[in-house]
């Protein structure tokens, strides 16, 4: 583990997270700085300032954010599962698919290994709001990510496929709109020693 009075240096961390998501993440820059942030694996942003070394200052902060289990994310859960009834996903999976590879224990144990002192992940309950059903269609068929995912499915497959998904998100419908419940976790890592100065 670092000690505690040395910064965390981000390299640890990301190499620490890299394994996890299996892909590179984009590096940080040369800095010191309080506080980064990582949203579902795409990027890693610095949003401190400073100079010298590249490292998290002593006591500062790493956010990381991930969707929830599948099943509590029927946004994502709905279109997946019916894709999957018509055929077998193989990798690379489609990234509509791979949003879910990694979930909050993988980020915790990333976060351990990189030797921060405190890790906390905090559940935070999403709702997606939709003025109706057919709105909400056609978001989803505007969906980039998901139109690659739908391309796995067989041409003749996929009129019955939209219609499937459709069916399923009418269990969210409400007289004023759709209503699609959802969850985001939120993992806090506090690098060792105690924070001085700006």
């Amino acid at each position: 583990m670092t000690p505690a009075s040395e910064p965390l240096p981000p390299e640890t961390l990301r190499a620490a997270l890299e394994r996890v998501y299996g892909q590179a993440l984009e590096p940080v820059t040369e800095c010191m700085f309080t506080a980064a942030a990582i949203a579902r694996g795409m990027r890693v942003l610095d949003v401190g300032s400073g100079t010298g070394d590249t490292a998290l200052r002593a006591g500062g902060r790493f956010v990381a954010s991930c969707y929830g289990p599948l099943e509590r994310e029927p946004y994502h859960a709905i279109p997946i599962e019916a894709v999957r009834r018509r055929c077998k996903l193989r990798e690379p999976f489609p990234e509509y698919v791979q949003a879910f590879r990694v979930g909050a224990a993988d980020l915790e144990q990333a976060f351990d290994t990189a030797g921060f002192a405190t890790v906390i992940a905090h559940v935070v309950p999403t709702l997606r709001s939709y003025s109706s059903l057919a709105a909400a269609s056609d978001l989803l068929r505007a969906s980039p990510s998901l139109g690659r995912l739908m391309s796995r499915v067989p041409a003749s497959q996929r009129d019955d496929t939209w219609t499937e998904i459709a069916d399923a998100f009418r269990a969210y419908a409400r007289p004023d709109g759709l209503l699609v419940p959802g969850e985001q976790v939120v993992v806090v890592g506090t690098a060792p020693g105690v924070r001085t100065g700006g």
